[in-house]
């Protein structure tokens, strides 16, 4: 009885499907864009109502979690299901936890870039409230 030789082919190595950096950053552009549709909607809403808000806000929190998980991804970090569910419940306390569990002491770096970026979609958000009472502004006179 002949035992024949089992081949085995090396195949290079295995190189990521998707480029999570054009990813994440899509994901940054379409909160900055999301950013100004929360202004400009802000700036129709006569009174303050909760519901209403919550509803023009949930894009942003999926946008967030979402980046969560592209760069959970990138870096072969898991996201257990208590940082999945205090992500998206808690996004606040989450996020920071998040960055530290997968970068770190680095984290910090990354959590002040993110403060920054904070700021960023706060001034597109005035901007779209400018525009919004602009053209109410336009259109009363």
């Amino acid at each position: 009885m002949d035992i024949e030789p089992i081949q085995i082919s090396v195949a290079a190595p295995l190189q990521p499907s998707q480029d999570y950096a054009a990813k994440k950053q899509r994901i940054l552009v379409w909160l900055l864009i999301w950013s100004t549709i929360i202004g400009a909607i802000s700036g129709l809403l006569t009174e303050d109502d909760l519901a209403i808000e919550l509803m023009i806000s949930l894009p942003w929190l999926c946008l967030c979690v979402y980046w969560c998980h592209v760069d959970a991804q990138e870096r072969n970090f898991r996201l257990g299901r208590f940082m999945r569910l205090t992500l998206i419940l808690i996004f606040l306390l989450g996020f920071p936890i998040y960055l530290f569990r997968s970068r770190g002491i680095k984290g910090g770096l990354t959590l002040i870039w993110s403060i920054v970026f904070w700021g960023i979609t706060m001034i597109c958000d005035t901007i779209g409230m400018t525009i919004t009472a602009s053209i109410a502004a336009a259109v009363g006179n």
